[in-house]
């Protein structure tokens, strides 16, 4: 099998564990975890911390790795430290999961349990669905981001780069949710986002919004 290391071991990076176990094509070689966090040696789930990111050097045709961040900033911030050292990355979806044959999949993908792509459904590089997520017919969730658990996504949405769709999220009709956009548990999106934006309610509102870019600068490797 091919040997992987996750890099991250909080909450999402050990449920991901949990998805790469039950698809089974993958071997386990450990964590990556920077020490300031946790300790080398430590056992976690009955896998071991290797070390930080400087561990993969001289790794790139032994190991690919999972990107194991909650948020979508934070597995952005994963990837590229891992990209430094030439590693490539593995997509794992678990063996419950629904997904067409008309549907496209990315690098670096996790897919969770009683997930659902639907016909030509488009998921992107280090996207996340977390459990009990959909998307439907159609559906665009672009590079790095990100639906917590129970995501409902109808037909021709477009979820772009780096946005975060926490629990509970529906959707009514066909909306686009903005780069970098987080929108928060139990929404209810009636209408198209903006980038950068924060929104939440019944229905959707925004209720905030960031600079350009905020997120080039997040480097918390904490989870």
């Amino acid at each position: 099998m091919q040997k992987i290391v996750i890099l991250g071991c909080g909450g999402f990076g050990r449920d991901v564990l949990d998805v790469v176990l039950a698809e089974g094509i993958y071997e386990v070689v450990g964590w990556i975890v920077d020490p300031k966090y946790a300790s080398i040696g430590t056992i976690i789930n009955e896998h071991l911390i290797l070390g930080g990111f400087d561990w993969l050097e001289g790794k790139r045709d032994k190991v690919k790795a999972i990107s194991a961040g909650g948020s979508s900033e934070l597995r952005r911030s994963f990837a590229k430290s891992c990209s430094k050292y030439g590693i490539s990355f593995a997509t794992t979806i678990h063996p419950s999961a629904s997904i067409s044959r008309w549907a496209t999949i990315g690098e670096g993908v996790i897919i969770s349990e009683y997930c659902t792509v639907r016909c030509q459904g488009s998921i992107g590089n280090f996207c996340a669905m977390n459990i009990n997520s959909v998307i439907g017919h159609d559906g665009v969730m672009e590079d790095y981001s990100t639906l917590a658990m129970g995501v409902k996504v109808t037909g021709n949405c477009i979820i772009k780069e780096g946005a975060y769709i926490g629990s509970g999220v529906t959707f009514v009709g066909a909306k686009t949710v903005g780069r970098w956009t987080h929108v928060g548990a139990g929404t209810v999106v009636t209408m198209d986002v903006p980038d950068n934006a924060t929104v939440v309610g019944v229905p959707s509102k925004v209720v905030k919004m960031r600079e350009e870019g905020w997120y080039e600068s997040f480097t918390d490797t904490t989870s």
